[in-house]
């Protein structure tokens, strides 16, 4: 049974790189707060790797584009460009 992922705005809380590194890339931890168009905003938690030049891109404050599952909040993926 397949569900839709719904796209909303999210501003980073808080970024923390942790010592993993997968694939030769940073694993960080985010804390986001999600603004979806319709219903309450949510703050949620997610594993994030990325290239460690791109750390400081990803500070609180930053906006964000993310696709989650309405009926699992948690389950948050980010949409890349």
């Amino acid at each position: 049974m397949g569900y839709g992922r719904t796209e909303a705005d999210a501003v980073v809380l808080s970024a923390n790189k942790t010592e993993r590194c997968i694939n030769n890339q940073v694993l960080v931890k985010l804390q986001i707060q999600v603004q979806p168009e319709k219903g309450r905003n949510f703050v949620t938690e997610i594993s994030e790797t990325m290239p460690v030049a791109d750390i400081h891109t990803v500070i609180a404050g930053t906006k964000l584009k993310v696709r989650y599952n309405p009926l699992n909040t948690n389950d948050l993926l980010l949409v890349k460009h």
